[in-house]
């Protein structure tokens, strides 16, 4: 997929809806932000063992894209579904996948 893809596949989700918003206020129109490969974190837990992956996904939105701590929409291309991550804290230099929601309204609501 190219940045292009990734981008037709929000704006056909937002479709009409471009004055939506959730309960954080967001503004689509200035917080969507062209899309951009990064890497992110995927921590998971279980058994009493704890593990981590780092995965490529497509940034395609940022809560506060001038500060940079605030929440983001991913795209994961892999397996064809948006999730929230999390600025990296302390050491983490990538943002943590905070799970994954299916399409983008969904995610966008969930933020």
């Amino acid at each position: 997929m190219t940045a292009f893809d990734v981008q037709a596949l929000v704006f056909a989700a937002i479709g009409d809806d471009w004055n939506a918003t959730n309960s954080h206020g967001i503004d689509l129109r200035a917080c969507l932000v062209k899309p951009r490969r990064m890497q992110a974190i995927w921590r998971t837990a279980g058994e009493g063992r704890s593990a981590q992956e780092t995965r490529e996904v497509w940034l395609v939105l940022e809560e506060r894209s001038v500060t940079k701590n605030g929440r983001m929409i991913v795209f994961d291309e892999r397996r064809k579904v948006f999730g929230l991550a999390s600025p990296g804290h302390g050491s983490d230099e990538h943002p943590s996948l905070d799970g994954f929601h299916g399409d983008f309204w969904t995610t966008f609501k969930e933020m």
